[in-house]
C-alpha cells in the first residue's frame, strides 16, 4: 500500500474512533430537579457576642451555634419530600454569677417545590417554596444565679409547622448558595416550670410566631450521573 494510501486509511480510522467516543455533555441546573434525584443541604449558623466592648467591667457574652441539614429525595420533577433534623445550642454568660444555657433538638419532614425556569442554564436562580412539619424537645439545662447553681427541672416539647422560602443560586450546576427565610408556628403541647410543675396554660396562648433567616449550600445528585456511575 502506497504511503499516501496509508495515511489516508490512518486518517479515516482515527476519525471513525474519534466519533465512536462520547462526547462531553454539561447538562444544565433542571436535571437537578428530575425524579429520582437527591440533594444534601448543610447550614451551619454561629453568633458570638462579647456585648460591651469598652466597659471595663463587663463579663457579658453569648454563644449560640445552630445545625440544620437537609436531606431531599425528588419523587416527581421539581417536587422533593425532605427529612430535616435540627441542633441549636445558645449559652448566655452575664457575668461570673449569672448564666443561662439552651438547648434543642428536633426533627422535621416536608415538601418542597422549586421553580426552574430555564433548565439549559449552568448557573442561575432557582426559587423554592416549602412546608415542613416537625417535633421537637428543649430541655431544662442547669443554671447559675447570684452564683448558686439552680437544677432545671423544665422541658418542653413543641410542634412546629414551617413555610421555608428559598432562593437558590447555582454558581456551578451541581452546587448552590441558598438564603431561607422560614416562618414558624410553634406549639407546645407538653412543657414543665423549671421546678418540674406542669404548665397547664390554654392551648391557643402558647402559640408562637417565628421567622429565621438562613444561608446555606445545597449539593444535587441528579439520577443521570447515578445512572453514569453504575455503568462504570
Amino acid at each position: 500500500m502506497r504511503p499516501s494510501r496509508r495515511a489516508f486509511v490512518l486518517v479515516i480510522c482515527l476519525t471513525s474512533g474519534l466519533l465512536l467516543v462520547p462526547a462531553p455533555v454539561f447538562p444544565g441546573i433542571g436535571e437537578n430537579f428530575e425524579a429520582a434525584g437527591t440533594a444534601i443541604s448543610g447550614g451551619l449558623n454561629m453568633n458570638f457576642s462579647l456585648g460591651r466592648i469598652f466597659d471595663l467591667d463587663n463579663e457579658e457574652y453569648r454563644l449560640s451555634v445552630e445545625l440544620s441539614p437537609s436531606v431531599l429525595f425528588f419523587f416527581r420533577d421539581n417536587l422533593a419530600i425532605s427529612a430535616v433534623p435540627l441542633f441549636r445550642y445558645e449559652h448566655k454568660h452575664w457575668d461570673n454569677d449569672n448564666t443561662e444555657n439552651e438547648l434543642v433538638l428536633g426533627l422535621g419532614g416536608g415538601l418542597a417545590y422549586y421553580a426552574v425556569r430555564n433548565p439549559d442554564a449552568d448557573t442561575g436562580l432557582v426559587p423554592s417554596v416549602g412546608l415542613t412539619l416537625g417535633a421537637a424537645v428543649i430541655p431544662g439545662l442547669d443554671y447559675t444565679f447570684l452564683g448558686s447553681k439552680v437544677d432545671n427541672k423544665a422541658i418542653l416539647f413543641p410542634v412546629f409547622l414551617e413555610i421555608p422560602i428559598k432562593l437558590l443560586y447555582f454558581v456551578k450546576p451541581r452546587v448552590a448558595p441558598e438564603l431561607s427565610i422560614v416562618p414558624r408556628l410553634s406549639i407546645p403541647v407538653y412543657a414543665k416550670d423549671e421546678s418540674g410543675k406542669v404548665i397547664d396554660t390554654p392551648l391557643l396562648k402558647r402559640i408562637r410566631l417565628e421567622a429565621d433567616f438562613y444561608l446555606g449550600v445545597t449539593w444535587f445528585f441528579p439520577p443521570r450521573e447515578v445512572t453514569l456511575l453504575e455503568k462504570k
